[in-house]
């Protein structure tokens, strides 16, 4: 699942809503502009937070492919040497 614009969405429609709110309601323009940007802040902050939450459960298929790649050249590298601790392959002859 593509979560990269997840924070930004969430922000402006946020931003979006307290504008209308505030416009209908007749508020100044500086309590205004002063809300929008606390709104701004938070919801980009809450957007940030919904974003790594969907990429821990949801994870991309290429991350998936990534990961059992990962594992089988770990698994040929254990199969051709036994390794130090310094991460270095001693090969059989």
């Amino acid at each position: 699942m593509e979560t990269k614009n997840v924070p930004t969405i969430v922000m402006l429609t946020a931003g979006l809503v307290t504008s209308i709110v505030m416009y209908v309601n007749k508020y100044e323009l500086s309590m205004t502009l002063k809300t929008v940007l606390l709104v701004f802040f938070v919801f980009y902050l809450f957007g940030c937070l919904i974003k790594r939450i969907l990429d821990k459960f949801c994870p991309l298929p290429e991350e998936e492919g990534q990961e059992e790649d990962e594992k089988s050249e770990e698994k040929a590298e254990e199969e051709d040497g036994q390794s130090n601790e310094d991460g270095s392959v001693i090969e059989k002859k």
